[in-house]
């Protein structure tokens, strides 16, 4: 019953990890893009939409990479495989998608 308790706390603050890290990552490379290295996007409704869009991708992508990829493998560095993993992983499904997208709808 115990084990049970502490796996779901693991869980839950593995969840919280993949969220902050894939916000934190957005963050530097929006700050980074184009080179302006300012925040101004953040005055664009629209640039909030690819913003959380990207979050979405890259918090999905860490996640499926723990508990499908890494699923049997007793790593001790399971949860920073997994993040910088999910964060190539999500920008290719992310691209992915999108590129399915346009070329439905365009």
């Amino acid at each position: 019953m115990e084990k049970e308790v502490l796996m779901s706390n693991t869980k839950k603050s593995n969840l919280l990890l993949y969220l902050s890290t894939s916000i934190l990552f957005i963050l530097i490379v929006s700050f980074l893009d184009e080179g302006a290295n300012n925040f101004e996007w953040m005055n664009n409704p629209l640039d909030w939409i690819s913003f959380f869009a990207f979050v979405v991708a890259i918090f999905f992508g860490q996640y499926f990479f723990e508990n499908k990829i890494l699923k049997n493998y007793p790593v001790k560095g399971k949860v920073l495989i997994s993040i910088l993993g999910g964060i190539i992983l999500g920008i290719i499904i992310f691209f992915l998608v999108t590129y399915i997208l346009v070329s439905i709808f365009l």
